[in-house]
C-alpha cells in the first residue's frame, strides 16, 4: 500500500475550554467518500478542535478545504486508487489504512465516521482496531443492517415503526407486481449504496415514473453492487421533511471503551449478525413473487443482551426547510423544531436493536394520512449535526452529538444541554442554489422563513476560521467553471 501523504494544516486553534473535554485523548476524523464539499467533516473537526482535542482527519486529497481549517492538527489523504473507479472500497483496506494513520498518531484515539462506508466498515472490524481507536460498543453488523435500505424496512416492520412500503426487487419479473403494489412514480433505491462504483455513474436515490425506467435500472444491479429497492412515493410540501440527530450510550459502564462486542456481549453481537444476514421483511408486504420472508429481524434487542437500554445522551428534532436537490436532497437550510413523533420512533428504532453512538434520521410526512414515515438511517452524524448544539447544563462548555460521543468514550459524564427551538443550521453553498432554484408549484425552494434569537450556525463561515470557507468557494466555482465547460452547446 503506497504510504499515506500527510497536509500541515499549522497550529491548531485552542480555546480555553474547561472540564470535562481535557481527555488527552486525540480523534480521528474519518471520510471514506469522495466529497470535497462535505461540511459535516469541517464541523467535526472544529467542534473538536475548539474543545482542545488533537483533531486528524482522513480526507480525499490534500485540495480539500477542511485541510485549511486551523483546528485541524494533520490531514491524512488516502492514497492515490484507495477508492477504485470500478468497485466499492475493500475492507480490508480500510483497515490497513486505519492501521497505517493509528501509527502516525501515535496513541490511541477516538474514531467519528462520518460517512456509511467508514461507520459500516470500522464497526464490522472493530474487534480489531479497538487498541487503535475508541469505537461505541455493539454488535459489528448493525450499523450495515440500519444502514440497508431494505434491512431497515426490515427493522421498522419488526419494530413497529412506520416506514414507506418497499420491495427488494429480485429481478425484473419482480417489476409488474411492485409497480402494481407501489404505483407510479415511485422512489428506486440502492440497498446498500456504500458499494456503488464511482465509475457506475449511479445515485443512490431516483424518483421513477415508468415500468420502463424500473427496468433500466434493475439491469444495472450487478454494477451497482446491490439490488434495487423499490419504495412508495411520499410527495413532498410544506413542513414534510423532518430530521433526528441523536449520541446514544450503553455499554457496560465496567468495560474498557472500545472493547470488542463480541467479548461484552456474544448474545447481541450473535444476534445482530443473524439479522443482516437473513433477507429483511418489507413493509407493509412484500411483492408478489419477491421471495422474501414473512419474518423480521427482532434479534438484537438490548433486553436480550444484558446490556440494558441504551440511553441518549443528546438528541433532537428538526425541520428541513431548503435542501438540495430541491425538497429531495440534503438539508441546505434546517431548524431545531421538537417533534414528538419523530422523537418518539427514533427511541423505539433505537431500543429495538440496542445502537450506541451517533445516528441521524430522515423522516417524510405522508401528506394523505398525515403520519411521519422514517425514510432513512444513517448511522454516524448528519452534515447538519451542529443545529443540535448547547451549552452543556445550560452554562457550561456547548455541547453536541460529536462532542458528546467522544465523551462518552473516553469515560466522561455528558452533562445534559438545553434544548434551543428555532435554532438554525444553513450550508451556504447549498442554501443559495435551493432558494434560487424554481420548485414545481411555482416560487422558488425557500420556506421564507428567518432565523430567531435561538441563533444561526452556519456550515463553512466561522470568524476564527475563515479559510475552509474561501477554499470551498474557490473549488466551487472552479467546478461550476468546468461543469460549463463541458456542457453540449
Amino acid at each position: 500500500m503506497t504510504p499515506l501523504p500527510l497536509v500541515d494544516s499549522g497550529t491548531p486553534f485552542r480555546n480555553s475550554v474547561a472540564a470535562p473535554f481535557d481527555a488527552g485523548v486525540p480523534a480521528l476524523v474519518l471520510r471514506l467518500d469522495h466529497n470535497p464539499f462535505h461540511h459535516g467533516t469541517l464541523g467535526a473537526v472544529r467542534t473538536l478542535g475548539r474543545a482542545g482535542v488533537e483533531v486528524h482527519a482522513v480526507v480525499e486529497s490534500a485540495a480539500s478545504p477542511v485541510t485549511r481549517s486551523r483546528h485541524l492538527h494533520t490531514a491524512h489523504t488516502v492514497p492515490p486508487g484507495f477508492r477504485g473507479v470500478s468497485g466499492p472500497v475493500d475492507p480490508e483496506s480500510t483497515v490497513e489504512l486505519l492501521r497505517r494513520v493509528s501509527e502516525r498518531i501515535g496513541r490511541r484515539a477516538v474514531l467519528i465516521a462520518m460517512d456509511d462506508l467508514s461507520a459500516v466498515h470500522t464497526a464490522a472490524h472493530a474487534h480489531r482496531l479497538a487498541g487503535r481507536y475508541l469505537l461505541p460498543a455493539q454488535p459489528p453488523g448493525l450499523p450495515g443492517l440500519l444502514a440497508d435500505k431494505a434491512g431497515l424496512a426490515g427493522v421498522c416492520a419488526a419494530a413497529g415503526i412506520a416506514h414507506p412500503p418497499s420491495v427488494l426487487l429480485a429481478g425484473e419479473d419482480d417489476i409488474p407486481g411492485a409497480v402494481r403494489l407501489l404505483g407510479l412514480p415511485l422512489v428506486a433505491k440502492w440497498s446498500r449504496p456504500w458499494l456503488l462504483p464511482p465509475a457506475a455513474g449511479l445515485r443512490s436515490t431516483t424518483v421513477v415514473r415508468s415500468p420502463a425506467a424500473v427496468r433500466a435500472l434493475c439491469a444495472r444491479a450487478g454494477a451497482a453492487g446491490s439490488p434495487l429497492l423499490l419504495q412508495r412515493y411520499l410527495p413532498d410540501g410544506p413542513d414534510t421533511d423532518w430530521f433526528f440527530h441523536g449520541c446514544f450510550s450503553g455499554a457496560d459502564p465496567g468495560a474498557d471503551p472500545g472493547t470488542d462486542p463480541g467479548d461484552e456481549a456474544p448474545a447481541a453481537a450473535a444476534a445482530a449478525a443473524a439479522a443482516a444476514a437473513a433477507p429483511p421483511v418489507l413493509a407493509p408486504a412484500p411483492a408478489p413473487g419477491s421471495g422474501v420472508p414473512a419474518t423480521g429481524p427482532g434479534a438484537g434487542s438490548p433486553t436480550a443482551s444484558g446490556w440494558g437500554a441504551p440511553v441518549c445522551l443528546l438528541g433532537g428534532s428538526g425541520r428541513k426547510e431548503l435542501s438540495w436537490p430541491p425538497r429531495a436532497g440534503l438539508t441546505a437550510k434546517g431548524r431545531w423544531a421538537p417533534h414528538p413523533e419523530a422523537e418518539a420512533a427514533a427511541l423505539r428504532l433505537v431500543a429495538h436493536v440496542g445502537y450506541r453512538g451517533i445516528l441521524d434520521l430522515d423522516f417524510r410526512r405522508d401528506r394523505a394520512t398525515g403520519a411521519l414515515q422514517l425514510l432513512d438511517a444513517n448511522p454516524r452524524p448528519g452534515a447538519q449535526f451542529r443545529l443540535f448544539a448547547g451549552p452543556a447544563g445550560g452554562h457550561g462548555p456547548e455541547l453536541d452529538v460529536v462532542r458528546a460521543l467522544y465523551l462518552d468514550l473516553t469515560g466522561r459524564r455528558v452533562p445534559a444541554p438545553p434544548a434551543r427551538p428555532g435554532r438554525v443550521f444553513l450550508a451556504e453553498n447549498y442554501a443559495l442554489l435551493s432558494a434560487l432554484t424554481p420548485v414545481r408549484g411555482g416560487g422558488t425552494g425557500g420556506s421564507g422563513a428567518g432565523a430567531d434569537r435561538a441563533g444561526v450556525e452556519t456550515a463553512w463561515y466561522a470568524p476564527d476560521d475563515p479559510r475552509p470557507l474561501f477554499a470551498m468557494a474557490r473549488a466551487w466555482l472552479a467546478r461550476g467553471a468546468a461543469k460549463a465547460v463541458r456542457r453540449p452547446r
